[in-house]
């Protein structure tokens, strides 16, 4: 399951899409089974990204269609698009901590910690927030835990972090600078390979 997954997800490019820097929507269900499949795959977006917008793109079908419309990957997944406030120049994005625990949040809320397998497919800083969330909560989630898909999640910080910081207001950028000067991602890092 976890190798289809991952193949039709890779036919999708994630495409940051709204207005600059603004995640429009709430985290939601996007495609549920009633009852509820086994597997719940939980969308993380990235930094600039928006909880659906990331995963579609003009003129294609989203990410969560060609999962939802794959016959062995269909059939036994629910899935979930979760966000959370990451403006480019606005105040009140949430740091790397912050969106992991609005993560767990709606995990429980949703009752995602009931499914007997999650999956999280997430894009670039979205990457960060999971890793976050699987060390604070390892006891709930790692035994779940079936799969990761990571898209351009910056695990040793990223350069173009150094620019983005002179123009965004945004107290993640700082958690995402190269990791040799990082000590919060080389903490992360660490944490995840001991793990």
């Amino acid at each position: 399951l976890v190798v289809a997954l991952a193949a039709v997800a890779a036919a999708c490019r994630p495409a940051e899409s709204g207005p600059p820097g603004a995640n429009t929507t709430d985290p939601q269900w996007v495609h549920r089974h009633d009852p509820r499949a086994d597997v719940a795959v939980v969308f993380v977006h990235g930094i600039f990204g928006d909880t659906v917008g990331t995963w579609t793109a003009d003129g294609r079908p989203s990410m969560f269609d060609l999962l939802h419309d794959h016959p062995a990957v269909g059939p036994k997944v629910d899935m979930f698009a979760f966000g959370y406030t990451s403006n480019m120049f606005a105040a009140g994005s949430l740091s790397i901590q912050e969106a992991a625990n609005s993560l767990h949040g709606r995990l429980q809320l949703e009752r995602i910690l009931d499914y007997p397998a999650i999956v999280f497919v997430a894009h670039s800083m979205g990457g960060l927030v999971v890793l976050r969330e699987l060390l604070t909560h390892r006891e709930d989630l790692l035994p779940r835990v079936r799969g990761l898909v990571f898209y351009a999640t910056p695990q040793e910080g990223s350069q173009i972090t150094r620019i983005a910081g002179h123009v965004a207001n945004n107290p993640a950028i700082a958690e995402m600078l190269p990791g040799d000067q990082n000590l919060s991602l080389q903490q992360l890092d660490n944490e995840w390979k001991a793990l």
